[in-house]
């Protein structure tokens, strides 16, 4: 099973690269950047530790550029320093950021338990773009050609999807359910959202007001052909528990990963887990 990450990034009016969400800076991906730019700002917006793996070492590459990173940076058990420079903190619509004038940002930050999480997501108002991290995925039907690989295996593609998205071994009738909309994240919905459901509802609420055409996630497919009403329908859950349905079968690992959690007393509860 492997999830990929997305790095996205946006050319400011003064032909400064502005980066989003740094992936490894293989000397293939360093050569592609530089040949797109000058990278002027490079931007953690998460505190999820998968995009944070290579912030240090694309920082590195980049000795030039400002790096600015989400609230709430942590690490567990030992809260250890970021092993990178940082030259800012992501606040909630900061006009002070250097590029506040062509992208806004907004911050959502929880506790859940024993740490904090927090997305910023952006909004690059030149192409109409919400760019968001982990907040919503769009699975597409067929396999995508750069992993046309898949389709040497029968129902490869619906598996691996599956499979990323519940943690758990795959029902494949549930691929449907779940295909070509935009939805979010079990894995986030399961363990951050249905705990955290009026900061959610707050953040979710105040970006549907930019006028975006598209959404460019940091997993799976991009960009997506949406907007606010699309944004809004996919987090439908937060105030009706029966709306969003997840098949049952493939949420069982995560609903048990979810019940043992809460009972540990390392989270709190959801009304799922009851």
């Amino acid at each position: 099973m492997s999830v990929s990450i997305r790095m996205t990034v946006v050319r400011l009016n003064d032909g400064g690269l502005w980066v989003h969400a740094p992936i490894a800076p293989t000397d293939e991906c360093v050569e592609m950047v530089k040949s797109l730019g000058e990278v002027k700002y490079v931007v953690l917006p998460t505190t999820g530790l998968e995009h944070k793996l290579f912030m240090g070492p694309f920082v590195n590459k980049f000795p030039n550029a400002k790096s600015y990173v989400a609230p709430g940076q942590w690490s567990w058990p030992i809260n250890l320093p970021l092993g990178f420079r940082v030259d800012g903190t992501l606040e909630n619509m900061d006009t002070t950021v250097p590029w506040a004038a062509e992208i806004e940002q907004k911050v959502l930050a929880t506790e859940v338990g024993i740490g904090k999480t927090t997305e910023v997501a952006f909004f690059h108002k030149k192409s109409a773009s919400l760019i968001v991290t982990d907040a919503v995925i769009f699975i597409p039907p067929e396999a995508p050609e750069v992993v046309a690989a898949y389709r040497a295996e029968e129902m490869k593609w619906e598996k691996s999807a599956l499979m990323a998205c519940f943690l758990g071994p795959p029902y494949t009738p549930s691929f449907d359910a779940i295909a070509g909309k935009v939805f979010v994240s079990p894995v986030v919905r399961t363990f951050i959202y249905e705990r955290t459901l009026s900061e959610t509802r707050a953040w979710v609420d105040d970006v549907a007001r930019w006028k975006f055409k598209s959404i460019i996630p940091a997993h799976l497919d991009a960009p997506i052909r949406a907007g606010p009403r699309e944004w809004l329908d996919a987090f439908q859950f937060l105030d009706n528990p029966e709306a969003n349905k997840l098949p049952e079968g493939d949420m069982r690992p995560l609903n048990a990963i979810s019940k043992l959690l809460t009972l540990s007393g390392l989270v709190p509860p959801r009304a799922a887990d009851a």
